[in-house]
């Protein structure tokens, strides 16, 4: 294994937004929270469950292009499945628990 951090994980790509509340060989957790106009830039997920701790419209751009707008209610938890690579636009002030499955 390597010690070299993957340049698209989420605490490279945005260590100001992410916060690790725990990990070990299966799992990590991870407390996001951004504001209103900030960009986070490439990044990459595995499969995950995010669960929303304050509500915030973002603006998600998969490396296909494709656009897509979220919005979920505080106390949402939903599951992405696979791995997901996408840049973020946040629209709104945010906070949620990412809690990542590792390979």
């Amino acid at each position: 294994m390597s010690d070299t951090p993957n340049p698209l994980d989420l605490m490279v790509v945005a260590p100001n937004n992410t916060k690790v509340l725990c990990e070990n060989e299966r799992v990590r957790v991870l407390e996001f929270q951004a504001k209103a106009g900030d960009h986070i830039g490439l990044h990459e997920h595995p499969e995950m469950v995010v669960y929303v701790l304050q509500r915030g419209r973002r603006s998600f751009t998969d490396e296909d292009g494709t656009v897509t707008v979220s919005d979920p209610e505080v106390g949402t938890a939903f599951i992405r499945t696979g791995r997901t690579v996408h840049t973020e636009e946040v629209l709104e002030d945010f906070r949620g628990l990412l809690i990542e499955f590792k390979g």
